[in-house]
């Protein structure tokens, strides 16, 4: 059997063995986190919409507004997005 192999030139050689090893080192950590941001993000949700106290303003159900504020202040907006790129590049990850 022919090793093709030494038909692919080195640079790529050498940028697929880099990717590998960083989907090795990372990938199982990356997929737990993907996996941990959506609950946690519900968890965010929940925990915001219960009323400090029974003053009106409070019990009002959060604001888009200010839901998207939680995101920004959490990280929550940041890792969906990161977590979007990941599943554009590659939809069958995780």
């Amino acid at each position: 059997m022919r090793d093709l192999t030494v038909r692919v030139p080195v640079d790529v050689q050498i940028e697929l063995a880099i990717a590998v090893a960083a989907l090795e080192a990372y990938g199982p950590i990356v997929c737990d986190a993907l996996k941990a941001l959506g609950r946690l993000a519900t968890a965010a949700w929940e925990a915001s919409d219960v009323p400090a106290n029974l003053d009106p303003a409070e019990v009002a159900a959060a604001s888009d507004a200010e839901w998207e504020r939680v995101e920004a202040r959490l990280g929550i907006a940041a890792g969906f997005d990161v977590a979007l790129a990941i599943d554009k590049a590659n939809p069958q990850s995780c």
